[in-house]
């Protein structure tokens, strides 16, 4: 609530921040640490991914990829091979690899490693679909190492896509419910029409979440409100003390925290409710997506204005259907992120510059993201984009509302009455999310004793 000093190396900080761990968990998850010295030949090492692979120990044939594709490399150096062959050679181990990661997982039933495999061998199909190695014959290890058979990356990729299809209509979401059939039933309702149902199955998703939320949400809106309307108060607080001691350090003393809780008690205020609507909601965010990333592969039939086969072969950054990755749509979902975040509620004035620049660049990282690292279906982004619609609409409606008035609260005998806050306790953020607020009481007057 309290003007930070540089504010905006503060942001800038926040951001580097993220930044910092997003890459360093990406780098986690798709470094591979080669256990082997690169002195084999490459044959020698593709022997030992092949004998792992055939296998279906895909983490033990990881070791060896990183190794075989720097022997390549080094044989693309060493004018041994031609870069095209070596492109191919790298192409066919990858696959080996994700392959095996994807049927160990179908052995241990083990559906995050089963995504894993997809996710490789997805990235593949994203830089190499439109070229003709796509759909060149490679070998790969089927039992043994020397037992190869002929396949096709496209060839692959439809194996385990159906595979794994089959396994998200039998997979719960977090055990309980199955996402598939939730989101299918709403594609049912609108008919199965590819050229509208699952783009309307994703309205029809965005509502019913919204609705469920709302209350939740305008209690978040209403409350910024209320706490906007005190600032003022805590300013002039905040001048009183600076008079005393104009470096600022008066913020950290129990004085100064004691008076603003008790500016917060005076009129019935939880500092710390504003929040716990916004982390109520997130279990409902990440169960719809784990439905719509179940419903993945359904979704390729799906189309919405210009994203179909006939603009994907066109233009490959649109997607060819809602189960793609559509650049357009991305740009749209952060523009409608941005709006969303720029209607919330500030609960500082002083502080408006920087939050706003936090939620703006949060924004962009988020759209960068799900463009460059993290792919998503079309139809999850589209979702989102009603979604942060309809939020913008509840805040625009919020903002037009009169503003909650700002009283203090008094008990029937008169003064100050405290909230279930004791002195020098943390506040509970959940507190006022499910009860009503605590009104204003008139003192009523003695009677005159007799």
């Amino acid at each position: 609530m309290n003007q930070a000093p540089g504010s905006k190396q503060n942001f800038i900080s926040t951001m580097l921040l993220f930044m910092a761990i997003f890459l360093a968990v990406n780098l986690f998850c798709n470094s591979q640490r080669p256990s082997t010295v690169v002195t084999d030949t490459p044959e020698k090492l593709l022997t030992k991914l092949r004998e792992y692979a055939a296998e279906n120990k895909g983490a033990k044939a990881n070791e060896y990829l990183g190794p075989y594709n720097q022997a390549v490399d080094n044989d693309v150096n060493d004018k041994k091979l031609a870069a095209a062959e070596a492109e191919k050679l790298k192409l066919q181990a990858g696959l080996t690899v994700a392959r095996a990661n994807f049927y160990q997982g179908v052995q241990e039933k083990n559906i995050k490693m089963m995504e894993a495999g997809f996710y490789t061998i997805d990235a593949d199909k994203r830089k190499y679909q439109f070229k003709p190695i796509w759909n060149d014959k490679l070998l790969f290890p089927e039992k043994a190492a020397t037992t190869l058979v002929q396949l096709s990356p496209n060839d692959v990729w439809t194996d385990i896509t159906t595979k794994l299809g089959d396994a998200y209509k039998t997979d719960k979401v977090w055990g309980l419910v199955p996402g598939y059939y939730l989101i299918d039933s709403l594609v049912a309702f609108t008919g199965r029409n590819p050229e509208y149902s699952y783009a309307l199955a994703a309205l029809l998703l965005a509502i019913v979440v919204r609705a469920i939320v709302w209350p939740l949400s305008q209690k978040q809106l209403m409350w910024g409100r209320k706490m906007t309307q005190l600032q003022p108060r805590i300013k002039e607080l905040e001048e009183a003390f600076k008079k005393k001691d104009p470096s600022g350090a008066y913020k950290s003393t129990p004085e100064y925290q004691q008076k603003i809780m008790g500016m917060y008690k005076e009129y019935g205020m939880n500092p710390a409710a504003g929040c716990a609507p916004a982390l109520l909601q997130m279990p409902l965010f990440f169960f719809v997506y784990a439905c719509m990333v179940h419903y993945r592969f359904e979704f390729q039939q799906g189309h919405f204005l210009w994203i179909n086969p006939a603009t994907h072969k066109s233009v490959p950054w649109i997607a060819g259907s809602l189960g793609g990755i559509d650049y357009i749509l991305l740009v749209i979902y952060g523009i409608s992120m941005i709006t969303s975040t720029l209607l919330m509620p500030v609960n500082d004035p002083s502080q408006i510059k920087t939050q706003r620049m936090m939620g703006v660049g949060m924004a962009i990282f988020m759209t960068i993201g799900m463009a460059l690292f993290f792919p998503v279906p079309s139809a999850f982004v589209l979702y989102w984009i009603f979604t942060n619609i309809f939020s913008s609409l509840q805040s625009l409606r919020a903002y037009r509302l009169p503003a909650p008035e700002l009283v203090k609260v008094v008990n029937p005998g008169g003064g100050v009455s405290p909230t279930n806050l004791a002195e020098g306790a943390v506040p509970n953020p959940f507190d006022g999310l499910f009860k009503k607020g605590i009104k204003p009481q008139t003192p009523k007057p003695k009677e005159n004793e007799q």
